[in-house]
């Protein structure tokens, strides 16, 4: 079988991380990657479960040794990579890596693995997506707006400008059902992985 990469992008708000999970849970041969970040940990978040938590040092090392698949230098201030090695050992199982990431690492993502990323772009109505943001994470109002700014002047924009990237763009509403969203985006996948054999 084809090796794949499942790539859910999207900004923050729209659903991404839920639906990234939800991919996993439906089909056991797909595994979430854990990605690396130089930030602290916040609230319950655990190294190794849900990021490698890195010495800003370690990180810079990493990147000198060429360890990253993708990475973003700088999202709201912070590093966030997937490396390699990380992809690898997911493979190394018999799965599926599944990647939950943003716009500058799917870029680079589709230069290193070509049509083996499937690679998919989640957007999500402003309001909808502010109004996700106050309930789900403990973030003031400075950072939220700042994660909506960005959605709007960058991320947004580019996935319509870059179907290069992107596989497909799909709206996460509020009506949405995130588990047929999954299921759709995940049958999808698995097509294009049987075509490229």
């Amino acid at each position: 079988m084809e090796e794949l990469y499942i790539i859910v992008v999207g900004s923050s708000g729209a659903g991404k991380t839920r639906i990234a999970q939800l991919i996993c849970e439906m089909y056991p041969k797909c595994m979430s990657s854990v990605s690396n970040t130089d930030r602290s940990p916040r609230g319950k978040e655990t190294h190794a479960v849900d990021y490698y938590f890195r010495h800003p040092d370690k990180f810079d090392l990493m990147l000198t040794n060429d360890e990253f698949a993708e990475h973003n230098p700088n999202y709201v201030g912070k590093r966030y990579g997937t490396t390699k090695l990380e992809l690898q050992r997911i493979l190394d199982l018999g799965k599926i890596p599944v990647l939950d990431i943003d716009y500058v690492g799917a870029e680079q993502m589709r230069t290193l693995y070509g049509q083996k990323a499937y690679i998919v772009f989640i957007e999500s109505p402003i309001e909808l997506a502010r109004k996700r943001l106050k309930e789900r994470y403990d973030l003031s109002d400075e950072e939220i707006e700042g994660r909506l700014k960005r959605a709007v002047e960058e991320e947004i924009p580019f996935a319509y400008s870059r179907p290069d990237v992107f596989d497909v763009i799909v709206e996460n509403k509020e009506n949405t059902v995130l588990d047929v969203l999954a299921n759709q985006i995940l049958n999808a996948a698995l097509e294009k992985q049987k075509a490229l054999v």
